[in-house]
């Protein structure tokens, strides 16, 4: 009689999870229709779900339903990309080092314009490895606009003039035009 019981409770909690699912024939996402939990930084929402009266992630509990327990310290990463999809075949356990990651190379991969809403182009990135060895876009215009702001605030530069050193323009000239001949003897010696 309690297995039957247990066996029913089951049947209806599967009832009312997959009346918040609906299936995309194309992807083969379950996605969540249900109520989503906005996060943080005001990304991509997941859904929640609330299988014995407490909320958790649906893709959570979709995992730990259909594939088994997730273990402590590891965090499920969507090999779709869709924060929404509840497909357990979709998730995957990985560490959060690796999932940070993971996420930071899809978000710079499929990034099309930078924070200020420039666009990233041929004529307007450049990419740069950082320390850990991740490629990164570098909006040039951004660029260029904080470089020129850090040239203003440097001490000893007057109002925002940018590539000349302190004295007058005389005095630029000649030392620009003794750094060029000192050069050049360098190149023909």
């Amino acid at each position: 009689m309690g297995t039957y019981k247990g066996m029913k409770h089951h049947r209806a909690l599967l009832v009312r999870f997959f009346s918040l699912v609906e299936i995309d024939n194309n992807t083969e996402c379950w996605n969540w229709v249900g109520h989503c939990v906005p996060r943080k930084n005001g990304a991509d929402e997941y859904g929640s779900f609330s299988p014995n009266g407490f909320k958790i992630p649906a893709h959570r509990w979709a995992y730990e339903y259909f594939r088994g327990q997730i273990p402590d310290g590891y965090q499920i990463h969507h090999k779709c990309l869709n924060t929404k999809c509840v497909n357990p075949y979709h998730l995957e356990t990985v560490t959060p080092e690796e999932h940070g990651e993971r996420t930071k190379e899809i978000h710079t991969k499929f990034k099309t314009h930078c924070s200020h809403g420039h666009e990233y182009n041929w004529e307007n990135t450049i990419y740069r490895k950082d320390k850990t060895g991740r490629i990164n876009k570098i909006c040039l215009i951004c660029k260029r606009l904080k470089d020129r702001e850090r040239a203003r605030n440097k001490p000893g530069v007057k109002h925002g003039c940018i590539g000349r050193p302190k004295g007058s323009k005389d005095s630029y000239q000649r030392k620009r035009t003794g750094y060029i001949a000192r050069y050049a003897n360098k190149q023909l010696s």
